[in-house]
C-alpha cells in the first residue's frame, strides 16, 4: 500500500481533525495512516501554519480587558491599548506577561520597511526575549534611541535590547554609541559632534517601543547609578513621577527639567512626539503615577499594560471604568 504524500493538505486536515476533534493522540494517528510519529507531528504543525487549523479561545477575562482598553483609549486619546490579566501582583511575573503581550502587539503593528526605535528597561527586555514572530517582515530597521548605562545588569543593557530585537525580527540594527548620561555637559556636547551619533538620533521612526520608568531607588536609571543620588533628590524635590527615554515629568504630564538634562543623550521629547506610534509598555502598581503622568503629557500614544494597574490609573485619574458608572 503506497504511503500518503507528506505535502497533501487533505491529509493534514484529516490528521488535524482526528487530533483536535476526535482526541486521538499522535501515536494512534500515525498508526492509522502508516506514517512515523515525527511526520505526523510535522503535518499537524503544517496544518496550523497553513491555516487549516484555526484555534478559537473563549477567554472569560477578555471582555473585562476590552472595557478597560476602551476606557483608557477614550479618556487619554490613545491610538490603541492592550490590557492583559496577570493573576499576580508580583513585579517580575507582571513584566513577563505584559512583555509577551507587547511582543504580539508590536508584531501586528509592524509593516515592511518600518523603522523601530527601542529604549531600555526590564519590561522592554521581556518584550524582545519573549517575542516569537510567525512570519518574516522584510526590510525592518531597529534603532537604539537612548545611550548605554553604567553598572547595568546584562539583561537590560541598552545595546543588548536592540541587538536581540534585530535578531528576532531579522532587522538591521543601528546603535547609539554613547552613554545615556555623560560625565558632564562638555562631554555631551563633544559626543554630539560625532556624525554617527547625530545620524542615529535623526533616524525617522515609524514606531518607538518605550518603557515608563518611575522615580524610586528601584527604577532602572537610578538603580544602575546612571542618575546620581543628588539628581535623584532633585527630581523628588521637583515632584517628578516618571520618565520616558530619560525625560522626566510630573503627575500632570509637565516636563521636569533637572541638572541631568545637561548630560543626557537620547531621542528628545519633541522628536518622540513626532513618531506615529509610541508604544508604552508597563506594568505594576508602583508605576501608577508614572503612567498617569505619561498619558497626561502625551508621551505615548499606545499602551500595553496589566489590568490591575490600568484600573488604578483610571481611578487615580478620577475616571470610572465605564462612562456613567
Amino acid at each position: 500500500m503506497p504511503r500518503p504524500k507528506s505535502d497533501n493538505p487533505e491529509l493534514m486536515a484529516k490528521i488535524a481533525r482526528m487530533y483536535y476533534e476526535d482526541e486521538l493522540n499522535i501515536i494512534e494517528i500515525a498508526d492509522i495512516f502508516g506514517v512515523s510519529r515525527q511526520l505526523c507531528s510535522r503535518l499537524l504543525k503544517e496544518a496550523k501554519d497553513r491555516g487549516l487549523v484555526q484555534i478559537r479561545i473563549v477567554d472569560p477575562t477578555r471582555e473585562r480587558e476590552k472595557e478597560i482598553e476602551d476606557r483608557l483609549q477614550e479618556v487619554f486619546g490613545l491610538r490603541a491599548v492592550r490590557c492583559v490579566e496577570t493573576f499576580t501582583l508580583e513585579s517580575e511575573l507582571t513584566r513577563k506577561i505584559v512583555g509577551a503581550a507587547a511582543g504580539h502587539f508590536l508584531l501586528r503593528l509592524l509593516k515592511a520597511g518600518d523603522t523601530i526605535g527601542v529604549a531600555y528597561g526590564r519590561t522592554i527586555y521581556e518584550v524582545v526575549r519573549l517575542m516569537r514572530p510567525s512570519v518574516s517582515i522584510p526590510n525592518l530597521t531597529v534603532v537604539q534611541i537612548m545611550g548605554g548605562m553604567s553598572r547595568v545588569s546584562g539583561d537590560i543593557m541598552a545595546t543588548e535590547i536592540p541587538r536581540r530585537l534585530g535578531e528576532v525580527l531579522k532587522a538591521k540594527v543601528v546603535y547609539l554609541l554613547a552613554p545615556a548620561f555623560t560625565k558632564d555637559r562638555a562631554s555631551k556636547e563633544a559626543m554630539l559632534q560625532d556624525p554617527t551619533i547625530r545620524a542615529t538620533l535623526s533616524e525617522k521612526l515609524d514606531v518607538a517601543l518605550v518603557g515608563i520608568g518611575g522615580v524610586s531607588p528601584d527604577s532602572t536609571l537610578i538603580r544602575t547609578g546612571t542618575i546620581t543620588q543628588e539628581e535623584f533628590q532633585e527630581l523628588v524635590n521637583r515632584k517628578a513621577v516618571g520618565d520616558v527615554v530619560g525625560t522626566y515629568y510630573n503627575l500632570q504630564g509637565e516636563i521636569v527639567h533637572f541638572s541631568g538634562d545637561e548630560r543626557r543623550i537620547a531621542l528628545s521629547v519633541d522628536d518622540l512626539r513626532q513618531v506615529p506610534w509610541v508604544v508604552g509598555v508597563v506594568g505594576g502598581l508602583e508605576k501608577v503615577d508614572a503612567i498617569l503622568g505619561a498619558l497626561r503629557g502625551r508621551l505615548v500614544n499606545a499602551l500595553v499594560i496589566d489590568s490591575v494597574t490600568a484600573r488604578e490609573v483610571l481611578k487615580r485619574g478620577g475616571f470610572n471604568i465605564q462612562p456613567g458608572d
